[in-house]
Order: structure tokens, then C-alpha cells, then sequence
């Protein structure tokens, strides 16, 4: 008996395994895959997804938003696409404030190990401790970007 037997849950038409109620992968589909996330709307191979995260600052900010907006557009009604595009901005807010935390990051790090004494670090703290604020505030941006892409895919 497979897992989804046993968890009561089925495949889909596709044979994918459902990711729960209510949540959507943001992962492109791959050749073959169906479902809401049109594969043609996406420039990248969906290995990008993860790939960009091992590429320092470029991939964690201009190609995550790349693939984000791609997401975005993807998700968006038939309708909307013809329209009047949908405002991306919950991506372009998770994307800024992401990108001015990593930013942050590596400014407090520099400044800390530049600090010949005691009395340079608490300069380095206070960029450490804005930093991770943008992280929290970015996180929030991300949670509003995943409810909202999912459920513009959950009306498609």
C-alpha cells in the first residue's frame, strides 16, 4: 500500500501527490507536468528554482525575484494575463526587503571583523539587529506572496 493510500490522499490526474489543502508548489512544473503553473510562461528550467540560491547576491536577489514574478504570472488567472496584468507588488516588497537584509548581513559581518576593539562592534550589532528585523519583515512578505499566488491558482 503506498503512502498516499494510507494518508487517505490520492494522486491527481497528473499523478502528483496533493501538497495539502490549500497549497500550491512554487516550484516550476517540469516538462511534462501539468497543472495551474504554465511552463511556458517560465524563461528558466525549473532546477533555477534552487539553483539560484548557490549563486551569492545575484541569485538571491535578481533571479529570486526573476523566478518570483515568473511564478506570479504563472499563477494569474487566463483572464488577468489578457488584462491588465495583476500588481507584483507582494514580489517586488519580498524581493527589496530580502535583498536589504542579505545586504545588511554582509555589512554587520564586514564591520564586525573590522572592529579592532571592543568599542567597534556595538556599530556592527546594530546593523546585525536591523538585518535580522528585515529578515522577519521579509518573511512576512513572502507568507503574503505564497497566500496570494496560491490562491490565484486555486481560482484558475
Amino acid at each position: 500500500m503506498g503512502a498516499a493510500a494510507r494518508d487517505g490522499h490520492q494522486p491527481d490526474a497528473a499523478g502528483d501527490a496533493p501538497h495539502g489543502r490549500g497549497v500550491r508548489r512554487l516550484v516550476p512544473p517540469g516538462p511534462g507536468e501539468r497543472g495551474s503553473l504554465r511552463p511556458q510562461l517560465f524563461r528558466r528550467g525549473p532546477g533555477w528554482a534552487i539553483g539560484i540560491w548557490f549563486i551569492p547576491f545575484v541569485g538571491w536577489t535578481f533571479l529570486a525575484y526573476g523566478i518570483a514574478t515568473g511564478v506570479w504570472a504563472a499563477g494569474a488567472p487566463k483572464s488577468s494575463r489578457a488584462a491588465a496584468p495583476l500588481s507584483a507588488a507582494p514580489v517586488t516588497a519580498w524581493s527589496v526587503s530580502f535583498g536589504a537584509a542579505m545586504l545588511a548581513s554582509l555589512v554587520s559581518g564586514r564591520m564586525g571583523a573590522a572592529a579592532e576593539t571592543q568599542a567597534g562592534l556595538p556599530a556592527a550589532e546594530l546593523v546585525a539587529m536591523a538585518s535580522d528585523l528585515l529578515f522577519v519583515v521579509a518573511a512576512g512578505f513572502a507568507v503574503v506572496f505564497v497566500r496570494k499566488v496560491s490562491a490565484m491558482q486555486a481560482r484558475a
